[in-house]
């Protein structure tokens, strides 16, 4: 009989972005370069053009945007997923931002949110018009109930006086005003040998392979002493100093945070300091050295998007290119909750 040529097609490539033609690998690598590499959108530019690629800038820049828009609806997700943790560190970032025509960038500020709880989800980042204000973590832990850790930073005051939230303080940011007292006036380094002693106990703990419960224990037996004994000490040296001194300005912002230092010791898995949310903040920082400021607030906001996931996947060891490639791929816009929640970086399984 006469052939009968059977035309096979392979699939339509999944649209990622609506319309374009850059796939996952492209648009995660784009990301990647940009959000933990620091590489700024026109140096890859240039750098795909020597491999005989030619993208404009303005389009490399509209589809990262349009990939920030693809990603909201899991960045909702990863903020109820952090937030459910019910231990929390908080720190703020500032970011330059470049919408005031012929003056110079001004300074607005980004959120980290990071879970610490012992099955860590990863963090988020929020950003609202560059704001400071107490209204963001207002806003943001409405609801909230669990531990919050931070610096002495007084927009956090006001949980002292909300039911079911416990607030911690970081005792590295009261060890780093000693150290720098140490500079006028060699009394402080006896604060620095105090707050080294409990380092040392933490470390010994970690080294042993200490449960909770045993650096619970261990923390109530040798830390608590130690506490005590640095809250007196201050007590006496401040008297020694004139008000304005560095070591009377340490002492002082030691003495208005030590109930919350103190807590650390009441559970073994509280963190002595917060510096896991402090190390969360350094892509952004280097981001900012390199490619300098967001044009808008809008432009922040996707910001905020990119280093939630990021920094989440840095956080669970997880590699994030390959983890924004897989998930470009499998996201779908009529996803549901429980869908979305499959996708996340503490979830992702290669």
């Amino acid at each position: 009989g006469a052939p009968a040529p059977e035309i096979l097609q392979a699939e339509r490539p999944h649209s990622i972005i609506g319309g374009g033609h850059a796939g996952a690998d492209l648009l995660a690598t784009l990301v990647d370069n940009k959000f933990n590499h620091h590489l700024p959108e026109y140096r890859q530019v240039r750098m795909f053009a020597e491999l005989g690629l030619k993208l404009p800038t303005s389009t490399v820049n509209d589809w990262i945007h349009a990939t920030a828009n693809v990603l909201f609806p899991l960045y909702e997700s990863q903020r109820e997923a952090v937030m459910a943790g019910r231990y929390v560190q908080i720190d703020e970032v500032p970011w330059n931002i470049a919408d005031r025509k012929g003056q110079s960038c001004r300074k607005g500020y980004a959120w980290q949110f990071r879970d610490v709880s012992p099955h860590p989800r990863g963090t988020f980042f929020y950003y609202h018009k560059g704001s400071r204000g107490g209204e963001i973590p207002r806003t943001q832990l409405r609801g909230y109930q669990g531990v919050i850790q931070n610096d002495g930073y007084k927009v956090y005051n006001e949980f002292e006086n909300v039911p079911g939230i416990t607030v911690l303080a970081c005792m590295a940011h009261i060890r780093r005003k000693f150290v720098d007292a140490q500079k006028s006036n060699p009394l402080a380094c006896e604060a620095v040998k105090y707050i080294a002693t409990l380092y040392a106990l933490e470390e010994n703990l970690v080294a042993s392979g200490a449960s909770a419960d045993e650096i619970r224990a261990e923390r109530q037996r040798l830390a608590v002493p130690i506490l005590k004994g640095i809250e007196a000490w201050m007590r006496t040296a401040y008297v020694t100093c004139t008000p304005k001194e560095p070591l009377a300005v340490a002492i002082k912002y030691a003495l208005s945070l030590w109930p919350r230092v103190m807590r650390y010791t009441e559970e073994g898995y509280y963190h002595i300091d917060s510096n896991p949310v402090e190390q969360g903040q350094r892509p952004s920082a280097l981001g900012r050295k390199n490619y300098l400021f967001s044009q808008n607030d809008r432009g922040a906001e996707d910001n905020a998007i990119f280093y939630t996931f990021i920094v989440s996947c840095e956080n669970l060891g997880i590699n994030p290119r390959q983890w924004l490639q897989d998930t470009l791929q499998r996201l779908r816009p009529d996803m549901d909750e429980p869908e979305l929640i499959q996708l996340l970086p503490y979830n992702y399984k290669t």
